[in-house]
């Protein structure tokens, strides 16, 4: 029998039962489209940080980290002036090119470029804060004082839960170091003159301990001859009693016993006789 379209009515319940059998996998699909957030993690990507599992940053995180670098260092230069472009342009004070390191001009408002920071490590090295108090004679307050020196926090690479470190250009370092001393001369006294000061510090120091190790060696020799003396008396005052017989008999009144007498020293003693 023909139905509609030409199709016989033998043909539907095989369509039926075939399309019933997909129902499931629609649903599933159905299900699948309308859930919007859905999280998809890696195992080999996840690090044990003792707080939770954090996982790493993708490619594709990064791409979008470094755009965003990019985008916040070009919002630290000067805006163009429409008028006179060119001069509103940052550029390397030594090359003029524009591609200045973004890092010296953001810490230390020094426009230069990669290549010429390290090819002139003189002025553009970058010192700790160590080694500018050490090497420069400046205090703690002059260091900490950003507008006055400008720095670079930094996390510590020693441990990362100790001071952050900061770093200091080398040239802006030196020209305020110089002009505190009256130039690298004065500099220079400054710090021969505290050198002499910490060797004399030194000497007198060593000259204290040494007059009080002196007086404590002359009390103990003072205490150890007294010992001796002391020693030496009660020996001579000790001795083995040498009893012998008296010239004259004598005898006691009470007990009526013979009386002897120690030759060295005459102590005289009761002796029984049996």
């Amino acid at each position: 029998m023909l139905g509609a379209r030409g199709t016989t009515i033998e043909s539907y319940p095989k369509k039926i039962s075939f399309s019933l059998s997909l129902l499931p996998l629609f649903l599933s699909l159905l299900i699948m489209k309308k859930k919007e957030t859905w999280f998809d993690y890696d195992l080999s990507q996840l690090d044990d940080s003792k707080a939770g599992y954090m996982q790493q940053e993708s490619q594709q995180d990064e791409k979008h980290a470094k755009r965003r670098r990019v985008v916040y260092e070009h919002e630290l230069l000067p805006p163009v002036d429409p008028l006179d472009p060119e001069a509103s342009l940052v550029r390397c004070r030594h090359c003029r090119i524009l591609d200045v390191d973004m890092d010296m001009y953001r810490h230390y408002t020094v426009a230069v470029c990669r290549s010429c920071r390290d090819a002139r490590p003189e002025e553009y090295t970058l010192l700790t804060k160590t080694e500018v108090k050490e090497d420069y004679l400046l205090t703690e307050e002059e260091l900490n004082d950003g507008k006055l020196m400008p720095h670079w926090e930094r996390p510590n690479p020693r441990k990362s839960s100790f001071a952050r470190m900061k770093l200091y250009l080398r040239e802006q370092v030196e020209t305020f170091a110089f002009e505190k001393w009256n130039g690298p001369e004065g500099l220079d006294k400054e710090w021969q003159r505290r050198l002499d000061e910490k060797e004399r510090r030194k000497e007198v120091k060593f000259k204290s301990v040494m007059s009080d190790l002196r007086k404590r060696t002359r009390i103990q020799e003072r205490l150890n001859r007294q010992q001796k003396a002391a020693e030496k008396k009660t020996n001579d005052t000790k001795h083995e009693h040498e009893f012998e017989l008296t010239e004259e008999e004598i005898y006691d009144d009470e007990t009526g016993e013979p009386v002897r007498r120690c030759v060295h020293c005459g102590l005289e003693m009761v002796v029984d006789e049996f």
